[in-house]
């Protein structure tokens, strides 16, 4: 599939680019056509090192990389995320290269940094700005792909579908579980609640006793 790479420089703002997402088919092939000028032989892209934003469109139109460099220092920079993601997620790829993080929100600022127990930040979502401060010489902050997690509110695996919706959650409805009590009992099975994927195990802790019976089902415990 022919593929288009180019660099955009001094872009800051989510809001200082249109997002392929955003634009249709059409468009976006016009716009490469346009933009095919540009390109020299060097097999049918051009490469920018220079400081900026590198953004990779297939010819469909979806973006299936954006590739943000951030070098040593406070850097502002936009999510490369297409929808909100867990903060776990979403600094996956700059993980042991950045100290903290601040963004202006809903008239606030909200901040994190994890040497810290109370943060206002909880997620990273493609409609604010962030600054960063990274304590490497630089580093790629982009797009990690995880399985879908079906209780926290994220498309982990960003194919657009959350929790329950995704397929990969609603195929476990039925199975066995085991709720928050402190035994090992599956006692309960998984079931969509509110869009998120339960536990209906809601049964008391049961307690290990010396009687033979493994009655928590916990193999390690002394009676088990």
């Amino acid at each position: 599939m022919k593929k288009l790479i180019f660099s955009l420089l001094n872009i800051l703002l989510v809001s200082s680019f249109v997002v392929a997402e955003d634009v249709n088919n059409s468009v976006l092939l016009e716009k490469l056509n346009q933009l095919e000028y540009k390109i020299d032989k060097m097999d049918n892209k051009v490469e920018n090192i220079q400081t900026g934003i590198n953004l990779i469109f297939d010819v469909l139109g979806t973006v299936f990389s954006r590739i943000f460099r951030l070098f040593s220092g406070w850097v502002l920079s936009s999510s490369p995320y297409p929808s909100d993601v867990s903060l776990e997620q979403g600094l996956s790829s700059i993980e042991g290269c950045y100290q903290s993080l601040f963004s202006y929100q809903n008239e606030s600022w909200k901040g994190y940094d994890p040497l810290r127990a109370n943060n206002s930040l909880d997620k990273i979502s493609p409609d604010y700005g962030y600054w960063i401060k990274i304590n490497c010489s630089e580093v790629n902050w982009q797009i990690v792909v995880l399985a879908e997690n079906c209780a926290n509110g994220f498309d982990d695996d960003l194919d657009r579908d959350v929790d329950c919706a995704d397929s990969d959650c609603s195929a476990w409805s039925g199975d066995i579980c085991d709720g928050p009590d402190s035994d090992l009992c599956q006692e309960g099975t998984y079931a969509c609640t509110a869009g998120a994927l339960t536990c209906t195990d809601t049964t008391s802790s049961t307690v290990d006793f010396c009687n033979g019976v493994d009655d928590d089902c916990d193999a390690a415990s002394a009676d088990g």
